[in-house]
């Protein structure tokens, strides 16, 4: 028996051990079934050669992704805090100096900066990446003893 046809057997008794299943896998069962019958498509129409330069391209690029969507974080000491009145009424933004930078966090309705964003504070800013239909999404974050707070891009 050739490794095709041993491939093909193997892939129709996973087929048939999922529709023996219980029918809450059913769904699973047909997702499997159209995965199993895509990549041996695939390899069918394209050779295994192929198949199988396809497949390492697609995991270089997976895992090119993953690094791009690490979350960075840098630590840093604030060196300077303000408060400032927004238009809209009743609303504030604080401006955190750190790490050579000015980082206006989100407004709040509180007319006080926190103790823990104090001058000489360490936090940590972190920024996050996520991956959305329109791209790729980035948020910063600034972390000071257990209080984290978004910055406003």
């Amino acid at each position: 028996m050739n490794k095709k046809k041993g491939y093909l057997l193997a892939a129709m008794a996973i087929i048939v051990l999922l529709f023996v299943c219980s029918g809450k896998f059913l769904w699973a069962g047909f997702a499997a079934l159209f995965l199993v019958c895509t990549i041996g498509f695939f390899v069918w129409a394209f050779g295994i050669e192929k198949a199988r330069a396809f497949f390492n391209h697609t995991k270089e690029t997976a895992h090119h992704l993953y690094d791009e969507l690490k979350t960075e974080e840098k630590k840093a000491v604030v060196d300077g805090v303000a408060m400032a009145v927004t238009k809209k009424q009743g609303w504030y933004q604080i401006v955190v100096v750190a790490g050579g930078k000015s980082w206006l966090l989100k407004p709040v309705e509180s007319t006080s900066i926190p103790i823990s964003l104090k001058m000489g504070a360490k936090i940590i800013i972190r920024k996050t990446r996520h991956l959305h239909l329109k791209g790729v999404e980035t948020k910063k974050f600034i972390v000071a003893d257990d209080d984290v707070f978004e910055v406003d891009d």
